[in-house]
């Protein structure tokens, strides 16, 4: 795993060495999977962050974009991501209702790009209601995680794609 990786990783939470590792493994694992899929199809799978809120979750959205790109994912606009991430904000009642509002539109794209991931993190996602009404209201959301997970983002899409290669049911999506 190159430096710039591991100090990724070293930045974005105080993880013990063992966690840091299991975490860089994990990466390493989607980038070689993703490379193999480039390979085979010629396309490079892609991004999009869209950030509520405050400063915090603009530099957390810099934190979850360096992981991403490590996988291997590039930048690309909503509608052609295959992998779209809303960062959340509890402080401004505006962003809650920005966010589902922009749920209703990445699920009507999802219908038609079943294999798009969307994932919902940020301060939000730490409010249990918020996260019901996630849940019951918008069940096409594949991963949820508080902002004391970030660094465990590759592990929830490699389980997420992994549940999902398998046949399972994703409902263990909320770290």
């Amino acid at each position: 795993m190159s430096r710039k990786t591991e100090e990724i990783v070293k930045k974005i939470d105080n993880t013990n060495e063992f966690e840091a590792k299991k975490q860089l493994d994990i990466i390493k694992e989607l980038k070689e999977r993703y490379d193999r899929d480039y390979k085979e199809r010629g396309i490079k799978k892609t991004y999009h962050i869209e950030t509520f809120g405050c400063q915090m979750n603009s530099r957390d959205s810099e934190k979850i974009s360096g992981i991403l790109k490590q996988i291997g994912y590039v930048e690309t606009d909503t509608e052609d991501a295959d992998f779209v991430l809303y960062n959340t904000c509890t402080v401004r009642e505006n962003a809650n209702n920005r966010v589902y509002g922009r749920l209703g539109y990445v699920g009507r794209l999802k219908k038609n790009r079943p294999d798009m991931l969307v994932a919902l993190c940020g301060c939000m996602m730490q409010e249990t209601t918020a996260v019901e009404k996630i849940k019951n209201s918008y069940p096409f959301v594949d991963i949820i995680f508080g902002t004391h997970n970030i660094f465990k983002l590759a592990e929830l899409i490699k389980t997420r794609l992994d549940n999902d290669i398998s046949g399972g049911k994703h409902s263990d999506r909320m770290v």
